[in-house]
């Protein structure tokens, strides 16, 4: 099933439907959401634009823009919300795979 994730009218808070659906209020902007399928989003406040949701960290969902939010097109089981100074993110190296690893 899908999550979508958009602003509420008044731009206080985030607005969940889907598999999850529920208001969370946010003391403080831009946010950070993590999701259970491994996706953390930023998201800033003020008029809708494509820059509002930002995929900071791609999950096994994938994530659609939707009018004035987005959808998350994955099963989500948990999300959280927090501040963005309060978001780890772990800057990922990628390697790439040997073409022969049997002359190692």
């Amino acid at each position: 099933m899908t999550l979508t994730i958009a602003l509420s009218p008044a731009s206080d808070a985030l607005t969940f439907a889907g598999d999850v659906s529920r208001s969370v209020k946010v003391s403080q902007w831009p946010a950070a959401v993590a999701l259970s399928d491994g996706t953390l989003l930023e998201v800033s406040p003020g008029p809708p634009s494509p820059t509002q949701f930002k995929v900071a960290t791609a999950g096994a969902g994938l994530v659609v823009a939707q009018g004035q939010g987005v959808e998350v097109q994955w099963p989500v089981e948990w999300f959280t919300v927090s501040g963005i100074d309060q978001a780890v993110t772990v800057p990922r190296t990628l390697e790439p795979l040997p073409l022969f690893p049997e002359t190692l």
